[in-house]
């Protein structure tokens, strides 16, 4: 009796380790899923820069390549939107300006709304310190070690009504942006007149 009663606990334990290991290889085939299905959609979109001018674009707060803390949204920073400076683009009616994180799955920093300018003071751009915004600036934050900040001012020959992505959220990367900011309220494409772009690493 006590042998079959064993023998009864040994199939249980065997039959729940079985189940256990199933779940996992489950959860571990949704996970790889999910991960293949998010490198596709980021790879999907492609954007055509060849052909359109390219600006100059300088910054104070930035120094041999290196962010400096103002701009951070760190124990050390300030949550200051960088200065930046461009060059003009003559058949420009305006520019929006980003900020990206492509280490930290293309989060964004900065959506500067349009702009009539070719030049930004330090923390002209409302600087947000949690949630998400249409436009608005939150500054660095790598969760650990050192991340890659990129600047893009487009200018644009027609300004838009909205502009894709919040603020403090992932996106899709820069060329689902670019393709959006192309085609004009009325839907037709080129209409961006150039770009520049700014790159600085920050770390924590």
């Amino acid at each position: 009796m006590k042998k079959e009663h064993k023998k009864s606990k040994n199939r249980i334990f065997i039959i729940g380790t079985l189940c256990l290991v199933l779940l996992l290889l489950v959860l571990l085939a949704i996970v790889l899923t999910m991960a293949v299905s998010h490198k596709q959609r980021n790879t999907d979109s492609t954007f055509d820069w060849a052909g359109i001018d390219e600006l100059t674009v300088t910054s104070e707060n930035l120094q041999n390549g290196i962010w400096d803390d103002s701009i951070a949204n760190t124990d050390r920073g300030r949550n200051l939107s960088p200065q930046l400076s461009w060059e003009k683009a003559g058949n420009a009616q305006a520019y929006v300006i980003y900020m990206i994180d492509p280490d930290g799955n293309n989060w964004i920093h900065l959506i500067s709304g349009t702009l009539t300018k070719e030049e930004l003071a330090q923390g002209e751009i409302t600087s947000i310190n949690k949630g998400t915004s249409d436009i608005g600036y939150i500054g660095p934050y790598p969760p650990a070690g050192t991340h890659s900040y990129e600047v893009y001012v487009f200018a644009l020959k027609q300004a838009k009504t909205d502009y894709a992505g919040k603020v403090n959220t992932v996106c899709d990367g820069i060329d689902r942006i670019a393709q959006e900011l192309n085609a004009d309220d009325a839907g037709a494409s080129g209409n961006i007149a150039a770009y520049g772009k700014l790159t600085g690493t920050y770390t924590k």
